[in-house]
């Protein structure tokens, strides 16, 4: 009985060991299945509407859609795709709306068509890798908006217009850089960034509306290289946000030229606000009543330039604010503001300095002693 079952045994393991030796050999003749190629499917060639494409469509994918009017079109993006039109001739009468991480959107004109979404191209909450480059968007409550929640990544919004909305970008975000757009006669605002950590705003226009750019809540903010013009506030510093720096800026013609607004959490500290051109506003600085210690108005060598200085002296806003060093001409925003030394490079200046005078006193000596020898 016992040499019958290791008689079977033996005969299983053999069996087992053949089956594995064809399985291998299968392996090596048997080719692997090539990755999908990304796919470029176009509308209405592939798909009738944008959203039966974006619905096919498979990471990696891009869905490009011919210049046209596309009706009723609220399309939702959510997969991680690129979404372009055709340099602005596509028009999109509804809204855009993202709903995955990794998509970019680019080339689109997005208008409303009743009934409306309050906003033209919408980024939904807890995405990140995000890019709305080369857009026009007109005529929305906002142009373009991010969901309520500072956990979106990773934002790049650039080169886009926006035009006769409410607000033109309201936008909460980690880690965003906002560029070479152009914000033109939005009602409210054009641009209010707010619980938003590690954001760059660069090198846009914004002109006409009630207040043009509107920081608030946390930061930092690095605002730089904007012209803001015509509006009844250029620059809003609101309430708790810190560590920011808003600089090499044009901010001119406005009613106020920068509000610093008072809010019982407005707690802000270790800003600074310099190198800038701020002139011809009826006001160039309000400060709203018991705001102290909010802004440093100089980096510690040039301050701002005003065009009410006088050119004597300190420039004073208010007993509490005070530019230290204000310029007596405008500066060109696109050169880089000139920069303190710090003390530690100024004492290792002296230092070497100090060291090379000692050795070329001690050398001198030496060579007048053996001139006298």
């Amino acid at each position: 009985m016992r040499r019958k079952s290791l008689a079977i045994a033996a005969i299983t393991l053999a069996v087992v060991a053949v089956l594995l030796i064809f399985v291998l050999a299968a392996l090596q003749v048997i080719p692997l299945l090539p990755e999908a190629e990304p796919r470029t499917i176009i509308v209405p060639d592939n798909y009738g509407t944008i959203q039966q494409a974006v619905d096919q469509a498979n990471a990696g994918d891009t869905v490009f859609v011919r210049q046209g009017t596309y009706r009723n079109s609220y399309v939702h993006v959510n997969a991680s795709i690129s979404l372009m039109g055709d340099n602005g001739k596509t028009i999109v009468r509804g809204q855009i709306s993202i709903i995955a991480s990794g998509v970019t959107v680019s080339g689109f004109t997005v208008e409303p068509e009743p009934p409306s979404f309050m906003s033209g191209i919408l980024i939904g909450p807890h995405i990140s890798d995000i890019k709305i480059t080369g857009n026009n968007v007109n005529g929305f409550y906002r142009g373009i908006a991010t969901g309520s929640s500072q956990t979106n990544q990773n934002l790049e919004i650039s080169e886009n217009n926006i035009m006769n909305t409410d607000i033109g970008m309201a936008i909460q975000v980690s880690n965003g850089i906002i560029s070479n757009n152009r914000l033109i006669n939005n009602t409210s605002c054009g641009m209010v960034l707010d619980y938003c950590q590690d954001v760059t705003v660069k090198q846009n226009t914004i002109t006409g509306g009630k207040t043009g750019l509107w920081l608030r809540w946390t930061g930092p903010f690095f605002v730089h290289e904007n012209n803001i013009t015509d509006c009844s506030v250029g620059v809003e510093l609101g309430a708790r946000f810190g560590d920011s720096v808003v600089h090499n800026n044009n901010i001119a013609r406005n009613q106020m030229g920068i509000l610093l607004s008072d809010h019982p959490d407005n707690v802000g500290v270790g800003n600074k606000v310099y190198y800038n051109n701020v002139f011809d506003n009826e006001e160039n600085v309000v400060i709203e009543a018991g705001l102290t210690d909010v802004v440093l108005w100089d980096n510690g060598l040039v301050g701002n330039y005003w065009s009410d200085y006088d050119g004597q002296g300190t420039y004073v806003i208010d007993e509490d604010n005070v530019d230290y060093h204000p310029l007596t001409q405008q500066v060109d925003i696109s050169t880089a503001a000139p920069e303190p030394q710090s003390e530690t490079l100024l004492l290792t200046i002296a230092v070497i300095a100090a060291v090379s005078v000692l050795v070329i006193g001690v050398g001198l000596l030496v060579y007048f002693k053996k001139r006298k020898r």
